[in-house]
């Protein structure tokens, strides 16, 4: 593995674990094993590993999301895919809720460039969504169709949050139950 490998994955850690303000650039440099000027080389702040951090989270987790749908891309498979695949990353990880949401409430500029990647990340939720709904057998007006994108979004959002605080998969496994009956 490479130092700049070393160094995202160790940064990707301790951020998800302990959240970004609260990791060090000397613990991440203790914990990749480089030296601090291999960190430089490759980041010349904190902030450009944050933004290589979420640039690859996102990718990551498009690409499991995809691999969760499998070669089945109804609509509504690719809906439910949702939910199967927050339930999937909840038991692989030492679940602390959505690191795009965790990483906003961090952040203490909201016009800088992780906050604009975690809302255009937000954003790609909410197409992938708004496709999807676009593409259920069913006729309603766009309005209603949009209003289906919004409350399946509100509902993938809520739950993950809800996991989060109370440490439980059980209203990520609610929500799908709901969603089944909107999408019929």
């Amino acid at each position: 593995m490479s130092a700049r490998e070393r160094i995202l994955d160790t940064a990707s850690r301790l951020f998800y674990e302990q959240g970004y303000h609260a990791t060090g650039i000397n613990q991440i440099i203790e914990e990749a094993s480089i030296a601090k000027s291999s960190l430089y080389q490759h980041f010349k702040t904190k902030d450009d590993l944050l933004i290589a951090y979420l640039m690859i989270a996102e990718k990551a987790w498009f690409e499991g999301l995809k691999q969760q749908t499998g070669k089945d891309d109804s609509p509504e498979k690719k809906i439910l895919s949702l939910f199967d695949y927050r339930m999937k990353i909840m038991g692989v990880k030492k679940f602390k809720g959505c690191i795009f949401v965790r990483l906003a409430y961090e952040l203490q500029n909201s016009d800088g460039k992780a906050a604009e990647l975690i809302r255009n990340y937000k954003k790609k939720v909410k197409v992938y969504i708004r496709e999807a709904v676009e593409l259920l057998n069913n006729d309603k007006d766009q309005e209603s169709k949009d209003q289906l994108a919004n409350t399946i979004y509100y509902l993938v959002e809520g739950s993950g949050v809800e996991s989060s605080i109370y440490r439980s998969p059980k209203p990520i496994d609610d929500a799908p139950k709901v969603v089944s009956t909107l999408i019929v």
